[in-house]
């Protein structure tokens, strides 16, 4: 699937449109539903480059303050934890390219003691 409408991504997503992209088309989104996606994407990857982090830095609070940013500046889509900014970050936590969210490990009543 090409770029639709010539949307570009440049930055440390770059890599990763073609197969987002298939992606995309696989689970039966419309290039102009994609059009979108690549918009937010391009807005995260240009984000990241600007904050000076990698990849792997990517984690569940960057990516709230990302969101932060797009609802402060008043874009339409992506403003949220939850619908694009979901189906990105979990594309690229499926494969391997951002950290999984990790769960917070219950504190026990040893732990709480400093008997661990």
């Amino acid at each position: 699937m090409c770029k639709p409408f010539g949307i570009h991504v440049s930055g440390p997503l770059e890599p990763f449109v073609s197969r987002f992209l298939e992606e995309l088309a696989r689970l039966g989104y419309s290039p102009w539903s994609a059009t979108s996606y690549l918009v937010v994407r391009r807005h995260l990857s240009l984000w990241l480059d600007d904050q000076e982090l990698a990849m792997a830095e990517l984690t569940s609070q960057r990516v709230q303050e990302f969101v932060a940013e797009r609802r402060a500046r008043g874009y339409a889509k992506g403003r949220s934890n939850g619908g694009m900014v979901q189906v990105l970050i979990s594309y690229l936590r499926s494969i391997g390219a951002v950290p999984e969210v990790m769960s917070p490990v219950p504190e026990t009543h040893l732990a709480k003691e400093g008997l661990r």
